[in-house]
C-alpha cells in the first residue's frame, strides 16, 4: 500500500513516499518544538521505536513531567529488552542490555540535566549496538529523547552542540532520532 500526500491544490505528490524512504535509508533526525501534550509525545515515540525484527532503541528521559518510560515504548518492547537502552536522568537510573555492562562500565550514573553525560551515553549505546551487530542496517537504530527542555534551560549552547554531534552520529549509522525541545503539557 502506498500513500500520497496532497499539498495545496489537487495534485498528489507521488515523490513524498520516496522522500520518506530516502530518509529511512540515509538516516534522519526530527526536532519537535512547542508545547506538546504528553500523550502525543508518547504516541510519537512508540511509532518511532515501532516494530521490526531488528530494531535497537535508545530512550532518554530528561523531563520530570513524564510519568512512565513504558509509555514511550511499543507494547512488545520493554526497558529490560536486549534491544533497548534506557537513560533516565529524572531518577538517575539506566537500563541497558546485560551484554553491554562492560561497554557502559566507565559511565557515571545518569545525572539530572547533564547534557554532556547524556551525549556520551547515547554515543556509547550507539557504538555498542553498531559493534554488536557488526554494523547496522538503515533505520534499525532509533533514538528518542523526551525532552531537551531542562537541558536547554541549563545550558543552551552546550545542548545545541551536543545535539549536532548526536544528530551526525545517528545519521552516520543511518539511524532515526526524535528530539523534543519543550516541556510536555
Amino acid at each position: 500500500m502506498t500513500s500520497e500526500l496532497q499539498f495545496r491544490g489537487d495534485e498528489p505528490d507521488s515523490n513524498f513516499q520516496t522522500w520518506l524512504q530516502r530518509l529511512k535509508q540515509r538516516g534522519s533526525n526530527i526536532l519537535v518544538t512547542g508545547d506538546v501534550p504528553d500523550w502525543i509525545s508518547a504516541k510519537a515515540a512508540r511509532v518511532l521505536f515501532g516494530y521490526g525484527e531488528r530494531r535497537y532503541r535508545i530512550l532518554a528521559l530528561i523531563d520530570r513531567t513524564i510519568d512512565s518510560p513504558e509509555s514511550r515504548l511499543p507494547k512488545h518492547a520493554s526497558a529490560a529488552d536486549a534491544t533497548t537502552w534506557m537513560i533516565d536522568q529524572r531518577n538517575g537510573e539506566r537500563s541497558i542490555p546485560a551484554a553491554a555492562t562492560s561497554a557502559a562500565s566507565y559511565l557515571d550514573p545518569p545525572e539530572k540535566d547533564d547534557v554532556h553525560q547524556l551525549r556520551d551515553e547515547i554515543q556509547t549505546a550507539i557504538s555498542y549496538y553498531e559493534e554488536r551487530e557488526n554494523g547496522l542496517a538503515p533505520a534499525e537504530l532509533r533514538v528518542g529523547v523526551d525532552s531537551l527542555f531542562p537541558l536547554i534551560q541549563r545550558d543552551m549552547r552546550a545542548t545545541k552542540q551536543s545535539l549536532r554531534t548526536l544528530g551526525a552520529t545517528v545519521r552516520g549509522v543511518h539511524g532515526m532520532a526524535r528530539w523534543q525541545t519543550r516541556r510536555t503539557s
